[in-house]
């Protein structure tokens, strides 16, 4: 019984492996149907953000451990709290990455929001 890993973690296994059969998936379809993929811009720009998740998430775990001691787990609004504060760090934070790694979709969105100024 012991070695039997818990359902969250084999519900989070088998929801990424989907994922990735499904990407690769449509990246074969995509393949087939243009004629034009840009094979590894596409592919270094999905590392970035896979890598720029990853920190976040490291982050946000970190943070979760931080503010455990500051906020009553045992309460609605302690849990709330340990929560907005961890995502706000993790989402702030993945924002610095993509705007210091120059994500494409974060360069559009900075060159749109300058141009309503």
């Amino acid at each position: 019984w012991h070695s039997i890993p818990p359902k969250s973690v084999t519900n989070a296994l088998a929801f990424s492996i989907a994922s990735l059969c499904n990407m690769t998936i449509l990246w074969t379809i995509l393949r087939y149907r243009l004629t034009e993929l840009h094979t590894v811009e596409s592919l270094f720009s999905m590392l970035k953000i896979s890598l720029a998740s990853l920190v976040s998430g490291f982050a946000v775990h970190g943070m979760l451990r931080v503010v455990e001691h500051v906020f009553n787990n045992k309460r609605y609004f302690g849990l709330l709290g340990q929560t907005a504060v961890s995502a706000c760090v993790g989402i702030v934070l993945y924002c610095i990455i993509a705007v210091v790694w120059k994500f494409p979709e974060a360069q559009w969105i900075i060159k749109h929001v300058q141009r309503r100024k």
